[in-house]
């Protein structure tokens, strides 16, 4: 999905079109507050870069007891 602008660089609603669009920079997300329209873009996530798995970049996950 594509945000798009006006010329002026206002954010339009992709749903209805809308020019009642917040961002919120908290959780990088837009909310369209005509129709209700949530989305939101990796590149605005603030937690996007974030290495979650405590591993390291192990994709593996372990339930249970840990087999060291």
């Amino acid at each position: 999905m594509m945000v798009y602008e006006t010329l002026a660089g206002e954010t339009i609603c992709p749903k209805c079109n809308s020019l009642k669009v917040e961002y919120n920079k908290e959780y990088g997300f837009y909310r369209c507050e005509s129709c209700g329209e949530t989305w939101a873009f990796d590149k605005d996530d603030p937690d996007y870069d974030e290495d979650d798995d405590e591993y390291g970049d192990s994709p593996l996950m372990f339930y249970g007891e840990d087999p060291q």
